[in-house]
This record gives C-alpha cells, structure tokens and sequence, in this order.
C-alpha cells in the first residue's frame, strides 16, 4: 500500500519447517526462534538450524508461486549471526529461485526500486482487489497468476494498458553516458587490482558486524537510562492513556476505557515475534492469578497481515485474554512520544485505575518481572 507518496511493502510470514507456526521472512524472526536471541549459540547447531532457514525462505517462495503469486521478500540484516548461518540461507534460497526461474519459472528477481516503479503504472482497482487475499488465498476464477500477474509479473498482457515492456524497459536504471573515448596519445591508466570476492565479503562483514555493535550498545543505553527498560511512574508523573477501542483478533469489538476502574496489563505483540512467544504462557498465568483482584489484560497484536496466525498464537499459548487487532501499528502511534518503540517488540505498559500509565517495559517478561511490575499499582488506593 502506498502511504503518502511512499511504498509499504511488510514482510510476509512464511512456513517454519518442523514447528507449527510460521516466521517473518526475515533473519532475526528465525534466530529469536531457534537460538532465543542469542547470536552466539553452540556451534553444533549451526547446520541444522541453516537448512530450516533455507527451507523456510524456499517453502514461502512456493507458496506465493503456486497460490495467490504475491511477491515474495526477503528481509535481512547482513550481520554474521550464529556463524553467519542466516546470510548462508538467504543466498541458498536465492541460487533455488534462480535456478526455477532458468528452467522456465515464470519468475523475476528484482530491486524494490523496480518493482515499486512498476507498481505505480498498474491499475489501482486490481491492486486493490489483490490486498484483500489472504497468504495463499488465489483470487476467485483466475487461473495460474492471470489477474495476479499485477503483482507477480505474470499474465500483464492480460491487463488492459500493461505489458513487459512497462516492467522491462519503463523501469529500468538509465545506463549512464557513455565515456568519450582517449586521445590516441594518452594511456587509461590501470585499475588497481582488487581483493577477491571472498576478502570483500569478509571484511564487510566485519565492519557491518563492529557497526551494529556499537549502534546497539548506544541504543540499548538510550532505553535503559532515557526512557527506562522496567520503570514504575509516581500518581504525580503519570499520563493518560491514549483511546484504545477497535476489532479483536477473534472479530468483536473492544474498547479499554470499559475497564476504567482496574488495573490494565497492557501487551504489545506479534504471533511472528520469538520474545512474545516465551513470555506468553507468563502473562496468561498471572492473568490468571489476579483476574478476580481487579487486573484486565489486554493484548494490542501488531503487523500480523492477517488474524488467522494471531488465532493460532493464542490457542497454543492458551491465552485466553483479549487482544485488539492492529497489523499497521496506529495504536500504538496514539500513545505520547517515547512512550512506546515501535521496534521494541513485546512492550508491556500497567495503567492505573484512572486511566493513567504507571508502568511500562520495553521488554520481554518472566512472571517474576511481570508481577513486580503489577503488585505496586494493584496495591494502590
């Protein structure tokens, strides 16, 4: 979708072999969810755990070719985590494609800047018609990518005013300008010799491995002495909460201001998140526990594309609280600035009986922690 002026193109959530649920196509979802975020596990591990990576990013590559033939992206960060093992998959995955696309595949592989210009000069009504597909939901009545070819580049012939040649030629990088050539008299001079594909790689990777190090560092200060990792507010600096009301993940509607007068638990998660995954068994039980004291939880599940994976974390986890449904993130964005980090997936906030937040966590919880943060504002009068 496109958002003023600018493409949104989330990440999809692909097969995980061997596990029940699925994965975000992208690098740390697999590693939070066989080495439970450690980027240095036992080494014995490492060739296991490659191939369900590879075979992760090759099953959702089939999926979108052989049902609704969506486009199919690949997120990664290009660190060398658990020996390098996730960067190993992604090249795996993409030698598989290409070698399809060589045997006849009808398939493309190419930039975000290409596919997204070519976005742009295909019909809004089929794009349209294509976002309300469920993952591996084929349109009624098309056959194999007719309709889809929009976004799959198949079939565009088929699509009155498109063709290949608005993908193969409309959206292509200028080559540039040709150099004039030397004055007979003059020699080019000789290109220093450059360090074997290996070297480059390898030297790369360490920069960009030194890099995300001290970034992290800086960013995980920022958390912990600005805005604080696990903090209880005073009554005197507490905010109101923002409005929070919408769909549920099972369908109905919900609105948090119904419960003013208890203890809100407040949960940000995402069935695609490894951390909500360990934390969620915690939460249902001190739900459980403190649900007859005056306690109500309540989960916000974000950039889920759809409920039926949301559906899923809940029945295997046994979570029996309510959660509003929002995949695009606009309640949290109602929340005062610094309050909540988008990218710190699973946040926990505590609002008091009056609506205001007490407490907040940009982390992942025990039940120790969780009912450490909870006890001080329950015991409030």
């Amino acid at each position: 979708m496109k958002k003023q002026g600018i493409w949104d193109l989330p990440l999809q959530q692909i097969p995980f072999p061997g596990r029940s649920f699925e994965v975000l196509s992208m690098d740390y979802n697999m590693l939070a969810n066989q080495s439970l975020n450690s980027t240095r596990a036992p080494a014995h591990n490492y060739p296991a755990w490659r191939e369900q990576a590879t075979q992760a990013y090759i099953s959702g590559f089939k999926r979108a070719y052989e049902t609704n033939r969506a486009p199919f992206f690949v997120g990664n960060h290009f660190e060398e985590w658990n020996g390098g093992i996730y960067m190993d998959a992604v090249e795996e995955a993409l030698k598989h494609i290409a070698r399809e696309r060589d045997k006849g595949g009808d398939i493309r592989m190419v930039s975000f800047r290409q596919f997204t210009d070519w976005l742009d000069v295909q019909p809004p009504q089929i794009l349209a018609k294509l976002r309300g597909l469920e993952v591996g939901q084929a349109p009624a009545g098309a056959g194999s990518g007719s309709e889809m070819g929009v976004l799959t580049l198949e079939g565009v012939r088929k699509i009155p005013g498109t063709d290949m040649r608005n993908f193969s030629h409309e959206c292509r990088q200028p080559r540039p300008p040709a150099l004039e050539p030397h004055e007979p008299h003059h020699r080019p001079r000789p290109s220093p010799r450059r360090p074997d594909r290996r070297r480059r790689r390898e030297r790369a990777a360490r920069d960009r491995v030194r890099l995300r190090r001290d970034l992290g560092r800086r960013r995980q200060h920022q958390l912990r002495h600005q805005h604080g990792r696990h903090r209880l507010r005073g009554p005197g600096e507490r905010h109101d909460a923002p409005e929070l009301s919408g769909k549920t993940v099972d369908g109905g509607q919900l609105d948090v201001d119904d419960y003013r007068g208890k203890v809100v638990v407040l949960n940000v998660w995402g069935s695609w998140c490894g951390p909500c995954r360990a934390e969620a068994k915690n939460f249902e039980k001190v739900y459980q526990d403190t649900r007859d004291q005056g306690v109500q939880f309540v989960g916000i599940n974000t950039r889920d594309t759809s409920t039926t994976a949301a559906l899923r974390f809940e029945k295997e986890q046994g979570v029996t609280y309510p959660s509003l449904y929002d995949p695009s993130g606009k309640l949290m964005l109602r929340f005062e600035k610094g309050t909540l980090n988008p990218q710190a997936i699973p946040s926990t906030l505590v609002i008091d009986r009056d609506g205001k937040i007490a407490a907040r966590a940009l982390q992942a919880l025990s039940e120790e922690k969780l009912r450490k943060m909870l006890d001080p504002v329950l015991a409030e009068k």
